[in-house]
């Protein structure tokens, strides 16, 4: 089977110790059951220490985190023990895969990075050229559709045309995606929208401070016209189209799907046009914390769905 990825894929590579927002720290990390028989068997010190800090409890093997929700795994320096024990491919298949997403068809897959690592969005967004997919080295099959595939990846390579089209401006843009697929989010004051957001799970104290903080300001509205924004604006939508529309062919909510993508961008970018600090690494922070926050729920997006639905 073909896999095919972003043309940027192949640029991350994880930074270990130089991230300041570990994906070891804060999240719970299940444990597949072949790595979690490994741990159990391994002999010695770091087996003892393995089996210490796993634990099977709920029906599901995980790792029992430390002080702060720390990986008991996470030394000093920010680096996985066990890698440095027992090498990369001793780690669980969460651990091996994050921060890549699946997108599986009948023929082939797709992968992606997800924002919610903040080099693997720097790597997204800093990237100019317009999106494109390229399979993984050694993949060569045709890709083949069913006639419900072919609808949906027709409609999907129309609306990554439109977002990918740098003759327009990127707001004209959106309104051409809102007026070819009858998609648009509820027209809310952003101040009821942090008050949605805020009603939602929520893992990080920062994004209460940023929803909380940015519901009492008022926008640059002007910020997102210079050439650099309209770039970084034309990956950040594309990514959520390429991660979430493909939950449609399960669900029919194709024009809904594309409004959740539509949301999530006019989220993003009312938070960051409020916000004190309008550098890049602030923009890529905010997505950081809007994927982990939203994109990693699905409790989050089935109620954003539910009120986008309502307003339909």
């Amino acid at each position: 089977m073909i896999t095919l990825v972003p043309q940027y894929y192949s640029q991350f590579r994880c930074i270990a110790g130089d991230c300041t927002h570990s994906c070891c720290i804060g999240w719970e990390i299940d444990i597949d059951s072949h790595t979690y028989k490994t741990y159990t068997e391994l002999t010695g010190d770091f087996g003892d220490k393995l089996r210490h800090h796993t634990s099977c409890s709920g029906g599901a093997a995980h790792f029992v985190l430390g002080a702060d929700d720390r990986c008991p795994f996470l030394d000093k320096t920010g680096l996985c023990e066990i890698i440095i024990k027992m090498g990369e491919g001793a780690l669980c298949d969460i651990c091996a895969n994050h921060p890549r997403f699946c997108s599986c068809f009948s023929t082939h897959t797709e992968l992606g990075l997800g924002m919610c690592c903040g080099e693997a969005a720097r790597i997204i967004l800093s990237d100019t050229k317009p999106f494109s997919l390229v399979p993984l080295k050694g993949n060569s099959a045709d890709v083949i559709y069913t006639n419900e595939e072919k609808d949906f990846f027709a409609a999907r390579e129309r609306l990554l045309e439109i977002v990918a089209d740098r003759t327009l401006c990127f707001n004209s843009r959106i309104a051409k995606i809102e007026n070819d697929f009858s998609a648009k989010i509820p027209d809310f004051p952003f101040n009821k929208w942090c008050d949605i957001y805020l009603s939602l799970e929520r893992l990080d104290s920062e994004w209460t401070i940023a929803l909380s903080d940015a519901s009492k300001k008022s926008a640059q509205s002007d910020f997102f016209d210079n050439e650099k924004m309209q770039y970084i604006s034309e990956q950040l939508l594309t990514y959520f189209i390429y991660r979430h529309l493909p939950d449609s062919l399960c669900d029919g909510m194709l024009s809904q799907r594309i409004s959740f993508c539509l949301l999530s961008f006019h989220i993003i970018k009312q938070l960051f046009l409020r916000s004190d600090d309008k550098s890049f690494e602030n923009f890529v922070d905010i997505c950081r914390m809007y994927s982990s926050e939203i994109e990693y729920s699905t409790e989050n997006i089935d109620e954003l769905m539910l009120v986008i639905c309502s307003e339909a």
